[in-house]
């Protein structure tokens, strides 16, 4: 479709250029954030418009090949390489705006047509990084959390180690006690049993 277009007011008249525009709406309509989404092409070393997903009554529409004068480096640069790209914010006549451009190629040739832009207004751009960096921070924060839940668990979980061990020990030590006097009373009834069986025999009298 975009290979038909010829860049100027009689593209309005094509089905091409009106199922571009069409499928540029469902794209907006899939976004609420996305405020303008367009095709760029480049002639002649300026860059113009070649679809707008826009109303045509609306004060903001652009038509076929309407220039556009503030294209910055890397969108030029673009229509070069055929790299995707995110600059903004950047302010235009429309407004300011964060804008993504992707390339759209000749499937043959790998030549580049045209690029896709999506603007989103630079205001909610803001909105939704503060957002995300909150978010990032209650994250950290979370995660900041847990490490320090976990480490002392782990500190008391050596402590308890520790304590267990160390009454292992204390008890070992013990029972090691127990078993040197059982053996010493041992020893000790032996030897008396020994002195009473040779000793003779002694008989007391009581009066």
């Amino acid at each position: 479709d975009v290979a038909a277009l010829t860049s100027s007011a009689m593209d309005e008249n094509l089905a091409e250029y009106n199922h571009l525009r069409k499928q540029l709406s469902d794209i907006r309509q899939a976004g609420e954030e996305f405020r303008f989404i367009y095709l760029m092409g480049l002639r002649a070393g300026q860059v113009i418009f070649l679809a707008d997903a826009e109303p045509q009554d609306s004060e903001d529409y652009s038509a076929p090949g309407d220039s556009y004068d503030e294209a910055s480096v890397e969108l030029l640069r673009a229509f070069e390489t055929g790299e995707s790209f995110v600059e903004g914010p950047l302010t235009d006549q429309w407004g300011e705006w964060v804008s993504g451009f992707s390339a759209i190629r000749d499937p043959g040739t790998g030549e580049v047509l045209a690029l896709l832009g999506i603007d989103i207004d630079a205001e909610i751009w803001r909105d939704d990084m503060a957002a995300y960096r909150w978010l990032g921070y209650c994250l950290s924060g979370a995660f900041i959390l847990l490490t320090m839940a976990y480490v002392l668990h782990l500190r008391r979980i050596r402590n308890l180690n520790a304590n267990l061990q160390a009454e292992v020990a204390r008890r070992t030590l013990v029972e090691a006690e127990l078993r040197a006097k059982h053996q010493e009373l041992l020893l000790r009834e032996r030897r008396l049993d020994l002195i009473v069986n040779s000793s003779p025999d002694v008989f007391y009298r009581l009066d």
